[in-house]
């Protein structure tokens, strides 16, 4: 079973390296998780 949020984080992932593609910066927080994907924080 995939990670939750998994595929979600890869899309975030893709938006900001098409935002940097253009000459803007982008960055994301990354969260928490447990092994299993459990959110933690952040």
């Amino acid at each position: 079973m995939p990670r939750r949020g998994f595929q979600f984080e890869n899309q975030i992932e893709k938006v900001i390296e098409y935002i940097e593609a253009r000459g803007y910066h982008g960055h994301k927080n990354y969260a928490k998780r447990l092994q299993d994907g459990t959110y933690v924080s952040g």
